[in-house]
């Protein structure tokens, strides 16, 4: 079961399937021109590989598109894939003179804790962090000698193939019809009948869309079907006494591709690119790919030694946010659907050229709520001259902000609602509201996900239409001041709605609040009972601080936040700390269960006790495993 909650997780972190199909359905609605202004990818002037023509002329009508959409998605089992955060600081910019590695994975948060926290000891392993629950080794954390962070890379390992079956159920490929496998899947169910699914595999992978009521077959191919050693990967990165041999370890890391930066007791610190990324033979994997040509197979992955590294900077700091990993230089293609760059550009800020860095200096700045495109949108603002008072009021408060998204700030409030607004303006009148609701990352997979996993690309996009164009798409007007004024409008009218007329009493944290959940919170009298408490918070989808919400139901922050806090020090290691947001028990009835919730709610972490007598003096309590028989020889 835990080697199985990997692989779900591993979904959760491969974003491109949602992309592929909601390129293919945006290629089908808009000419190309349209298309490129709504591309996910963060890399402006980029191409776009998008022929309208071409995404209907084998029989993908928008009708088909949309039957393709709903049915891939019923089979995934969560929302978005969140985002997250890692830093590693050289000695030399330390108080200590030795290395600090930062991490905080965003994920959506829920109850009990996706990690467990333990300190594993046995001959030949000491190692403190984030661990699967059930799964030996841990995923985020450190060893007397190598401390290290993950964030998701969002490197492209699933490609979707358009399969054609003859009668027979066999699946074209070149100039031969091959045989089509199919595995019988039998659900035990508790109290009721076996649910028994078959599903057919072929030459790419499992088909995931049709063949049923007309709809073209789609086979998945993704490299976490392929076997992984995700277990002996963790254990050889908790056995490495230094950054070469943990480097090494990050070599066997299969899937999902990860950003991993790490630092020894030496003083190094690197960075790399972790896990297998496929070489195509032709194309590049944003749109579903025929099947049948025999042309567009993956011919290998990029050998370890090539993927994106760094080691020592002259800097001395890496930072990873979700961002794209290299520039146009980088021989190999990783991808098109990264996370903007505003999280990682404001880390870089917060550390500059800082030659004092301390673990309380890492806590903070995981805390930064300043929201930097926020400000460039504000910016984009100045010429308005909004009539109703209350519009006037809500503008001055947007223009006079400072950018820190904090819970009580008036400007943050607007900033969001209009940002917001302004996105379904300009992209409602090409898209029509439903794939306009999807491109900000709305998801049909209804209770069992609340988003999908474009969420939190709206804001560059339209951040790119304000400066790449020079009026909106489809606008009679010649500038922006009539959609901006319009949004303006939009957003007072809500946010009177949701908080009165007095703008004294408007804050962002009275709308963005958050509440974790636990997966049973729907049930009938008992539901409410495992919940935590609902709170005011700060920040966005683009602060370090991040607390994403889904768009079609703002403004809770039901997105992604940090699921995890961890600052490790590699001069002292019992300085080291962190914070789950929640508790380490998954039984409500423990004191446990929710303990660390307020640690994580002031921004505080615990520390990591690693020392016997650490750990003895500040013991709680005990628990005790005795085998009844003795091990198997």
């Amino acid at each position: 079961d835990s080697l199985a909650h990997a692989k779900v997780l591993a979904l959760n972190l491969c974003t491109n399937l949602d992309a592929e199909l909601l390129r293919l359905r945006i290629a089908g609605t808009v000419d190309a021109t349209m298309a490129q202004l709504c591309e996910l990818s963060d890399v402006a002037g980029q191409p776009v590989v998008v022929d309208p023509a071409g995404a209907t002329a084998d029989g993908l009508a928008a009708r088909t598109l949309d039957q393709l959409r709903q049915r891939t998605k019923a089979w995934l089992p969560m929302g978005g894939a969140g985002a997250s955060n890692a830093w590693v600081i050289a000695g030399t910019r330390t108080r200590s003179g030795r290395p600090l590695v930062a991490s905080d994975p965003h994920l959506p948060l829920q109850l009990p804790s996706v990690w467990h926290e333990c300190h594993l000891v046995a001959p030949g392993l000491d190692v403190y962090g984030a661990a699967l629950p059930g799964a030996p080794g841990v995923v985020i954390g450190h060893t007397p000698r190598v401390a290290w962070g993950f964030t998701n890379s969002g490197a492209d390992v699933q490609d979707l193939y358009r399969e054609r079956l003859d009668a027979a159920g066999n699946h074209r490929f070149g100039d031969h019809w091959l045989p089509t496998e199919r595995v019988r899947e039998v659900i035990r169910v508790r109290g009721g009948d076996d649910v028994v699914e078959e599903v057919l595999v072929t030459t790419h992978g499992p088909i995931v869309v049709g063949p049923e009521d007309g709809i073209e077959p789609m086979a998945l191919r993704w490299t976490a079907y392929e076997p992984g050693r995700v277990v002996g990967t963790l254990l050889a990165m908790a056995r490495a006494p230094d950054a070469d041999a943990f480097r090494a370890a990050l070599a066997r890391w299969h899937c999902p591709p990860q950003n991993v930066v790490f630092a020894d007791v030496a003083g190094r610190i690197a960075y790399q690119l972790a896990g297998a990324i496929p070489i195509r033979a032709r194309g590049d994997g944003r749109l579903p790919a025929p099947g049948w040509s025999a042309d567009h197979e993956w011919t290998g992955y990029i050998p370890f030694a090539e993927l994106p590294a760094s080691c020592d900077p002259e800097r001395g700091w890496i930072v990873t946010a979700n961002n794209r990993p290299c520039g146009p230089e980088y021989p190999h293609h990783l991808g098109e659907d990264f996370m903007n760059g505003w999280r990682a550009q404001r880390i870089g800020q917060l550390l500059g050229d800082r030659r004092d860095l301390t673990v309380d200096d890492c806590r903070r700045m995981q805390l930064d709520v300043l929201c930097l495109p926020g400000l460039v949108f504000a910016g984009h603002c100045r010429r308005l001259v909004p009539r109703d008072p209350i519009e006037v009021r809500a503008l001055t408060e947007l223009l006079a902000w400072n950018g820190q998204a904090d819970a009580a700030s008036r400007g943050a409030a607007v900033y969001e609602t209009m940002v917001l607004t302004t996105a379904r303006l300009i992209f409602a009148p090409m898209l029509g509201q439903e794939l306009t609701n999807e491109l900000l990352g709305y998801s049909r997979l209804g209770a069992l996900g609340d988003h999908s996993h474009v969420l939190g690309r709206y804001t560059s996009l339209v951040l790119s239409a304000l400066e790449r164009w020079t009026a909106p798409p489809r606008s009679l007007h010649g500038d922006w001041i009539p959609l901006l004024d319009e949004a303006l409008r939009d957003a007072v009218r809500h946010l009177r709605y949701l908080m009165g007329d007095d703008v004294d009493h408007w804050a962002w944290g009275r709308i963005h609040r958050m509440r974790l959940a636990h997966p049973l919170s729907s049930a009938p009298l008992i539901g409410r009972l495992l919940d935590g408490p609902s709170f005011a918070i700060g920040g966005d989808v683009d602060t370090v601080q991040q607390a994403a919400f889904a768009p079609h139901r703002p403004f809770g922050a039901t997105g992604s936040a940090p699921s995890w806090r961890m600052v490790a020090d590699l001069g002292q290691r019992s300085a080291s700390g962190s914070v789950l947001p929640g508790g380490q028990w998954g039984q409500p009835r423990s004191r446990h269960y929710l303990d660390q919730l307020p640690l994580w709610r002031a921004g505080e972490l615990h520390p990591h006790w690693t020392n016997v007598d650490e750990i003895r003096r500040n013991a709680v309590s005990t628990v005790t495993l005795r085998s009844a028989a003795p091990p198997p020889r």
